[in-house]
């Protein structure tokens, strides 16, 4: 009588294959992993393309609309500068880039209300509504104090924009897993 270690030395009855031979070449497991492969790359490549910049975009969209309340004059040049931007060139993949504030071509004076400034010069005010610097000089320099709205902006909603993007990173997080789902 011999035993089962005899009979698989000598390939009789009761061996069984080992290593290599024991699984076909297409088997489930290969498949799962090129699968897995796949599906996290696409996942990577969809958290880049679409979560990051609508992450990025809800935080901008905070500063934005509360940047546009703490303008000063509701009506004018600088409440109708105030603008959101996708800065598409020094954004990267793996970081998105929005720009918030006041457009300095439309509104070049935006940092003498933000700052406070001297006037020197007297103004008057346009039929239009608008006021002027006419070139005629004020006896003594007036100061005109600041009316921040660019610094407390960020002061006041710097934590809910990161708060906004968290909320609209897992909104598309969700979308994209149910996208991808077979």
């Amino acid at each position: 009588m011999a035993n089962g270690r005899n009979l698989r030395r000598r390939g009789g009855r009761g061996t069984r294959p080992s290593g290599p031979s024991l699984y076909q070449k297409d088997t489930i497991g290969i498949n799962v992993v090129s699968n897995v492969t796949e599906s996290l790359a696409a996942l990577e490549a969809g958290i880049k393309e679409k979560v990051l910049r609508s992450a990025a975009r809800a935080g901008a969209l905070v500063f934005y609309t509360e940047m546009r309340q703490r303008v000063p004059v509701k009506s004018g040049e600088l409440f109708q500068s105030i603008y959101h931007y996708h800065d598409d060139k020094g954004s990267t993949p793996n970081r998105q880039t929005y720009f918030v504030g006041p457009n300095k071509s439309k509104a070049p004076h935006w940092h003498q209300v933000e700052f406070g400034h001297w006037q020197v010069n007297v103004v008057v005010k346009l039929p239009n509504g608008r006021l002027a610097a006419t070139k005629e000089r004020l006896a003594t320099p007036k100061w005109i104090p600041a009316k921040p709205y660019v610094r407390p902006t960020w002061d006041a909603k710097k934590q809910a924009a990161v708060t906004a993007a968290r909320l609209r990173m897992g909104e598309r997080l969700k979308e994209l897993m149910t996208e991808l789902q077979p």
